[in-house]
């Protein structure tokens, strides 16, 4: 009995984390009206187009949405990065990355900032400075990862510098971590199983 009683007070893991790859769209599909708008309200006048499109459902010759990737250039020179979903009838959102606070610095949706993008495996690293931490001398760095499920992109590890405590940085304690299994074949079938993300 007091094997099960320990057995059971024991955390649950959070279930794994199945990522999907984002198919780019060569040529790329024409920016509606919307993603154009969202992409300069975030990054300004961005001259020459980076964006990438990549399909998020639909067939090879028509996608049903489309996820923009675009590099922008911050305040202070910080790399950004903006992710906007665009739909078949034109119409467009920032992507949802939704995570623990503080806040994200760039202050506005679906742009986040030192963003390591990897279409091959729907995964992205984001890792940023969210506050000057006076009383530590340092800054408080955030790092996350992101899988990409089929579906959206879902938090997988979040890990802050002990700056953010007040303390001197350069340890990096973990506080959330969910194992990122390789992607299926298939995209279609690489949907997570549906998991909270603890707040």
């Amino acid at each position: 009995r007091l094997a099960a009683a320990r057995t059971e007070l024991r955390p649950v893991a959070a279930p794994p984390l199945v990522t999907a790859p984002l198919p780019a769209i060569d040529p790329p599909p024409t920016a509606s009206a919307e993603a154009l708008a969202l992409r300069r309200e975030a990054c300004g006048a961005p001259g020459l187009d980076p964006s990438r499109a990549y399909r998020l459902l639909g067939d090879g010759q028509r996608p049903d949405r489309t996820l923009w990737v675009t590099p922008c250039l911050g305040g202070a020179g910080l790399g950004q990065t903006l992710f906007v979903v665009q739909n078949a009838d034109g119409s467009a959102e920032p992507t949802a990355f939704p995570g623990w606070s503080p806040e994200r610095p760039t202050g506005h949706p679906g742009l986040i900032a030192s963003a390591h993008f990897d279409a091959a495996t729907g995964r992205v690293v984001e890792l940023w400075r969210a506050r000057e931490a006076p009383a530590s001398g340092g800054a408080c760095g955030i790092r996350r990862h992101w899988g990409w499920t089929g579906q959206a992109f879902e938090l997988a590890h979040e890990s802050r510098s002990t700056s953010c405590a007040g303390f001197l940085t350069g340890y990096w304690p973990r506080l959330f971590h969910r194992e990122m299994v390789v992607p299926a074949a298939n995209a279609r079938s690489a949907v997570a199983a549906g998991f909270r993300v603890p707040c």
